[in-house]
């Protein structure tokens, strides 16, 4: 009987090994719960090749673009340059001040502004400046002698508008746009 009670002994010790050895492995298995362990619960699951499948993902449309730079400005060439908005226009007011301007600074004295030359009373284009030769709306030709206007008329008439100036050719004071001599505007004869 020795022999039969050690083999006694060894069958429990393999039993009881190999009990203690799979519980970690029945453990790590999906879907293993205490009673999915018992003896024949296994055949209770469907195999993982007749689970239904998950549904397939929705497809979302790209996020909209977060900012777009705005496209450039329209080439405007200087032939086609927009004039300024009608409050920047010389009207009958401008025109009163310098002439009462002019008429009080070279009434009492001899000599006219430079361009000029004095015939009687009244101070008129001299010979040796050509006629009228500028237009609105075109850039003032680079052979036409200009000169800027006195500071004090400049703030009779008020500041002109931002990227243009007054000057005076002749008897005539033009508004124009710096860097292209753009003739905006014209107060014409002012000295008649």
């Amino acid at each position: 009987m020795g022999h039969r009670s050690s083999l006694r002994t060894t069958l429990i010790a393999v039993l009881t090994l190999g009990a203690l050895s799979a519980t970690p492995v029945l453990a790590s298995l999906p879907g293993a719960t205490q009673d999915n362990c018992q003896a024949g619960s296994r055949h209770n699951n469907p195999p993982p090749q007749h689970q239904p499948a998950p549904p397939p993902p929705q497809h979302r449309p790209p996020p909209p673009p977060q900012h777009r730079p705005p496209p450039p400005p329209p080439k405007v060439s200087v032939s086609h340059r927009p004039a300024p908005p009608p409050a920047y226009r010389f009207d009958d007011r401008h025109r009163n001040l310098a002439a009462s301007y002019y008429s009080r600074e070279y009434a009492t004295r001899r000599g006219c502004p430079p361009g000029l030359t004095r015939h009687g009373r009244d101070c008129v284009r001299s010979r040796s400046t050509p006629a009228r030769n500028w237009s609105r709306g075109r850039p003032l030709p680079r052979s036409v002698t200009y000169y800027d206007l006195p500071p004090a008329l400049v703030v009779e008439l008020g500041p002109p508008p931002a990227g243009h100036r007054y000057v005076r050719v002749a008897g005539d004071i033009l508004m124009i746009a710096v860097g292209t001599g753009l003739v905006v505007d014209a107060l014409q004869d002012i000295f008649h």
